[in-house]
């Protein structure tokens, strides 16, 4: 048994090779020993070793909170030194979000369980359903990755089940998350299940088409300074301002609101 120490980092192996690293030892406790079982049945009860880690908050925690980093498959000298100079910062970790950056990667993980939740560092500005988020920005642009974790079903009781608690199966159904980002941004290409809806100095509004708990990624590259409003002109509404929108944009060229036809949008 063992146990950590109260604002130190420390560190432990499961028996599979994952490593464990908390930066604040406070409340870990560690057991290993040998279990025996009682008899439940033919098998008999057996005997073999165990192992367990928990941090302990007490029986009644007030506004108590835990922090720990897995690294899968590493050797007992890589999980040594990331508790011994992290690799990763946390920048926010309330009832609103927790946001995690690794520095080495340039990478930042948005976990945001509130949707009225305002990220202070990063390139996130903000979204409109809680959701999963992760940015990394590279030498030519920003990878954006977003989930919707709620499946969008109906929770109201239906027939014939209305009398009873049982709600029945439901196939998940689509939601569109917006996803604001700092900055002026275009899509690098098109993509079936995001497309931008605005560009200008409130940041650049991607739209997700969001199922299944499933993470939807694109790259996004600057927008030309004076392209702010660039997202106007994709009629399409495909994400991306190309061929098809010329296309559009001539089949309505020369017609005045007395037309039949004219579109307001060209």
């Amino acid at each position: 048994a063992s146990e950590g120490s109260v604002g130190l980092a420390t560190w432990v192996m499961d028996s599979v090779g994952n490593g464990y690293v908390i930066p604040d030892g406070n409340g870990l406790k560690v057991r290993r020993q040998v279990q025996t079982p009682g008899d439940f049945g033919k098998e008999g009860g057996g005997r073999d070793t165990f192992e367990v880690a928990w941090i302990d908050h007490g029986s009644a925690p007030q506004s108590a909170s835990y922090e720990y980093a897995v690294l899968v498959q590493a050797s007992a000298v890589d999980v040594g030194k990331l508790a011994a100079g992290s690799e990763y910062e946390v920048w926010q970790q309330d009832r609103q979000a927790h946001i995690v950056h690794h520095k080495g990667l340039n990478a930042t993980g948005y976990a945001l369980f509130d949707k009225s939740a305002k990220p202070a560092n990063g390139v996130l500005a903000k979204v409109d359903l809680p959701s999963l988020v992760m940015t990394r920005q590279v030498s030519d642009g920003l990878l954006l990755a977003a989930a919707d974790p709620d499946y969008g079903w109906n929770w109201e009781i239906q027939t014939p089940h209305r009398y009873t608690n049982v709600i029945p199966n439901q196939a998940s159904k689509a939601r569109t998350l917006q996803v604001t980002v700092k900055g002026l941004w275009e899509l690098d290409r098109a993509y079936q299940h995001a497309r931008i809806v605005d560009v200008g100095v409130g940041g650049t509004v991607v739209a997700f088409t969001c199922q299944d708990g499933k993470a939807v990624e694109v790259k996004l590259v600057q927008a030309v300074e004076g392209d702010a409003d660039a997202s106007r002109l994709d009629f399409d509404a495909d994400g991306f301002i190309g061929f098809g929108d010329f296309l559009r944009f001539a089949g309505q060229f020369g017609l005045s609101d007395s037309q039949e036809g004219f579109d307001a949008t060209f």
